[in-house]
């Protein structure tokens, strides 16, 4: 994990090396990725653990995070 963290820059250069903008925007969004598959254990035992309390919308929410409704605007 944290080796994609380092090779994300030259991982995205690959693609295009001359805009430096697209390199930056894709470094951001390849950790952002990466963060992602990290806590995706959490969100599924999360998720179990409220379904069998019988806590719907709680699940809701988190299924609607899951899906990337809510996103970090910058």
């Amino acid at each position: 994990m944290a080796v994609l963290f380092l090779l994300c820059a030259p991982i995205a250069a690959l693609f295009s090396k001359n805009d430096m903008e697209m390199v930056c925007i894709a470094q951001a969004e390849l950790q952002a990725n990466g963060f992602s598959f990290v806590v995706s254990g959490f969100y599924t035992v999360h998720s179990f653990l409220f379904l069998a309390m019988g806590k719907a919308k709680e699940v809701c929410v988190l299924g609607a995070c899951r899906q990337g409704i809510c996103l970090r605007l910058e």
